[in-house]
């Protein structure tokens, strides 16, 4: 049988007390606030951290569309209002006030817009009701609300005598607020939704974390994106490493091929665990067991003009008295005379020349880095192999740049219409300070995409990424931007090069290890990596 007053008694409570600082209904504290003022330049999904801010929360916006010539009529006013202002603070010799500029730039920018066709005018009123049964607790959660508000710019008060109007707000109940609202253009609106989250979910896609503000998990398709290309950019420590080997993993689970370009050995155990193809290259001579990859290889797809340039920006960054004209003749004699050329061909052309660059080619002609680059390439890459890991720890440091570029040239070679492949560059800072690499792999980048291929650069050194406008050429042309714990030094580049604002600034300060600011079309996530126990048995 039902019980009529116990479930009478649910609905309409049994008691109502108004205080000044907060209603009690039935044995439960209530306060509400109001949002009366946003800052100027947010984020989308920022009102998310006060919903899941630790406390029993109801949020509430109430939004009414206005009709375009009373916005209009109102920008007029407001404008009207702002320039009379600017004009009495100048008629009285006061410094001009840069903040109002903007505000008139703004409100002048919302008019040709709203003019236009582009956005619409809406009046929204957002509130939030906190409650608990222990009002102790219901303060200190009120008070932290507002110190939230605050750093984040926001202007919050609360309901004070009027907590009973804001419970009713904070429910379905689609009644009229009659506390003013501001204003919002249809963009400024959907970054101030509380219950916008940018939540991604690709049915082939590759598990890259969890949603910090949803709780959701991440699960993105690279190759349904633009472009195929990544960046993970971290300080040393923040966990880009551990990123990279997890969604290694994930992807070769997915039928995804897998290249490691590995200057310090960090990818060994992965490629071990995973029986993938490990290419080991060593300073040291040791026989027939020396991994090799002759440069002047020529493809049947590829120019000689295109191997010239190529060979060029190699020679250039090795040799110190580089003599383009001279290596122009002597390349170009090499290849209309040598099937199969090597360096050791080279270097004798450039003897016959009497060139001094013969002398300074000799290390890899002749001497002792020639059986990294003067012998046949030696290397068997077939399509079974679906991790390749190329390790090159052993090398110098002045090595391990220029065979990164010769391997990254070797792997264009290789391109395959049928098969997604990713190829990961670890220490990606190495590659970015000679002007000759980076117009190699500018072009690399650009062009992946025909060949389903996308490249994945790993770095903790960004500023020698984004110094120069080549660098950030191959940083725009990467959908998929993760974002690490960073180190102030790097903010104001960052900010430039992304276009972050000073929020997201601060988020990428605060981020504990293991947690990103992740960027693509245009959405900005916070997510939480992880892996899972399986996982890390094959890297750890």
């Amino acid at each position: 049988m039902i019980n009529i007053k116990q479930n009478i008694t649910k609905i309409f409570p049994l008691s109502i007390i108004e205080k000044y600082k907060f209603v009690k209904i039935n044995d439960v504290y209530y306060i509400t606030l109001i949002f009366y003022d946003f800052p100027s330049e947010v984020i989308p999904f920022c009102l998310l951290d006060f919903v899941f801010s630790g406390g029993n929360v109801l949020c509430s916006q109430m939004i009414t569309p206005l009709e375009k010539p009373s916005v209009l009529i109102a920008i007029k006013n407001r404008i009207a209002a702002l320039s009379a202002k600017r004009h009495s603070d100048f008629s009285k010799g006061r410094l001009r006030d840069s903040s109002l500029d903007m505000e008139i730039a703004k409100l002048e920018d919302f008019s040709y817009s709203l003019i236009s066709g582009n956005s619409k005018g809406f009046l929204m009123a957002s509130y939030i009701t906190l409650f608990n049964r222990n009002l102790s607790k219901l303060n200190v959660l009120s008070n932290n609300i507002q110190m939230l508000a605050e750093s984040k710019g926001f202007t919050v008060h609360q309901l004070d005598l009027n907590h009973v109007e804001g419970f009713l707000y904070s429910l379905p109940l689609a009644t009229y607020s009659k506390y003013p609202g501001m204003v919002y253009e249809s963009q400024s609106l959907s970054a101030l939704n509380f219950l916008s989250v940018g939540n991604r979910c690709d049915y082939d896609g590759i598990l890259y974390g969890e949603n910090v503000l949803s709780k959701a998990l991440c699960i993105l398709d690279i190759f349904k994106l633009e472009n195929y290309n990544s960046v993970i950019f971290a300080k040393s420590g923040a966990g880009k490493s551990f990123l990279a080997k997890a969604t290694i993993v994930r992807m070769i689970s997915k039928g995804i091929k897998v290249i490691v370009i590995d200057p310090e050995g960090e990818y060994v155990k992965l490629c071990k665990s995973l029986d993938g193809k490990l290419v080991k290259f060593s300073s040291k001579f040791k026989g027939n067991n020396n991994y090799t990859i002759n440069p002047l290889d020529l493809s049947q797809d590829e120019s000689i003009e295109d191997k010239i340039s190529f060979i060029e920006g190699f020679l250039k960054k090795y040799c110190t008295r580089f003599d383009k004209n001279i290596l122009d003749k002597a390349l170009l004699k090499l290849f209309r005379e040598v099937n199969f050329p090597t360096f050791f061909d080279l270097y004798n052309i450039l003897k016959d020349f009497k060139s001094i660059m013969a002398d300074e080619i000799f290390p890899i002609a002749k001497g002792s880095l020639s059986h990294l680059y003067s012998k046949k390439t030696n290397i068997d890459i077939n399509k079974r192999d679906n991790l390749i890991v190329f390790d090159i720890s052993d090398l110098t440091d002045d090595n391990i740049p220029l065979m990164m570029y010769v391997i990254l040239n070797y792997l264009w070679k290789l391109k395959d219409f049928s098969v997604k492949r990713q190829v990961f560059i670890d220490e990606a800072h190495r590659l970015f300070d000679n002007s000759e690499l980076l117009n190699n792999l500018k072009s690399l980048t650009k062009r992946a995409r025909k060949y389903s291929m996308g490249f994945c650069y790993i770095t903790q050194d960004i500023g020698d990424v984004i110094d120069t406008d080549k660098g950030r050429s191959i940083i725009a042309n990467t959908s998929l931007k993760i974002l690490l714990k960073q180190d102030k030094i790097n903010f104001e580049k960052l900010s430039h090069a992304l276009s972050l604002s000073s929020e997201e600034l601060r988020i990428l300060t605060n981020l504990p290890i293991g947690s990103s600011l992740m960027l693509y079309n245009d959405i900005h996530t916070r997510i939480k990596h992880f892996a899972f126990e399986f996982e890390k048995k094959l890297f750890i």
